[in-house]
């Protein structure tokens, strides 16, 4: 067994030197051993003016925006148009108004139950029950010439209960057939007798 002498190493200090006692023959104390520590380092910390920020204008929109949202095209609103007439009914608006000298009534057009033109009926005609009659006024001045002369003009009917009149045209009447039988009808305007219509009804 090996004896350590106590003059030999007195302690070993293992942070930082050896220490020794005994006397000046003994050997000189080893020089001290640098420990090294671990040397720090630094956290980077985040700088605040590099911190990147979010761009509002990228941000999307909650809600649209009216200015960017496309509008219709207007439409234009069509004209209304004239309701075309049955070939050789409709005529030229007449634009003289001198008093009138001759009144004539007259047959204008004759329909059926279903509004449908019939053609080829005269005064002389029968008119089936439940046909509509049209009949019209003309006014000449005392040249012969058409004339809208604006005095009081009335209808008369020789037995109002075979048809039933409606229509609202200064110079027509809408004759409906209810009834067969003989009805005359004739017109004044503005003291101006005109001629008796005869229409033969429920044939």
């Amino acid at each position: 067994m090996t004896v350590i002498r106590a003059s030999a190493w007195c302690g070993i200090v293992l942070l930082g030197f050896v220490s020794c006692s005994g006397d000046a023959s003994s050997p000189s104390a080893p020089a001290p051993i640098a420990v090294l520590s671990p040397a720090t380092v630094a956290t980077p910390s985040p700088s605040p003016g590099l911190s990147p920020s979010p761009d509002p204008s990228a941000s999307p929109s909650s809600s649209p925006d009216p200015s960017t949202s496309p509008s219709p095209a207007p439409v234009p609103t069509p004209s209304p148009s004239r309701t075309p007439c049955p070939p050789g009914v409709c005529e030229d608006p007449v634009t003289n108004d001198t008093p009138a000298a001759r009144v004539t009534v007259r047959l204008y057009t004759v329909v059926n139950q279903d509004g449908e033109l019939q053609r080829g009926y005269t005064q002389d005609s029968q008119i089936p029950v439940g046909y509509q009659v049209t009949v019209d006024v003309v006014a000449k001045d005392a040249d012969g010439l058409e004339t809208t002369e604006q005095g009081p003009l009335e209808f008369q009917f020789s037995n109002p209960k075979l048809v039933r009149v409606g229509g609202n045209h200064r110079y027509q009447r809408k004759l409906t057939v209810l009834k067969p039988g003989e009805l005359i009808v004739t017109a004044t305007l503005d003291g101006v007798e005109s001629n008796p219509l005869t229409l033969h009804l429920g044939g």
